[in-house]
């Protein structure tokens, strides 16, 4: 895993099969229903 920083609130991870990109701006953040995201 590698994880870059691209600035003001950007980051980018880089997994063996997959990229993530985060770009916080503004505004509220919606509460996640655990069943419903990932393979847990």
């Amino acid at each position: 895993m590698i994880i870059t920083y691209i600035g003001h609130s950007g980051f980018l991870i880089e997994w063996d099969n997959c990229y993530w990109l985060f770009d916080y701006f503004k505004g509220e953040i919606p509460a996640l229903d655990p069943k419903t995201w990932g393979p847990f």
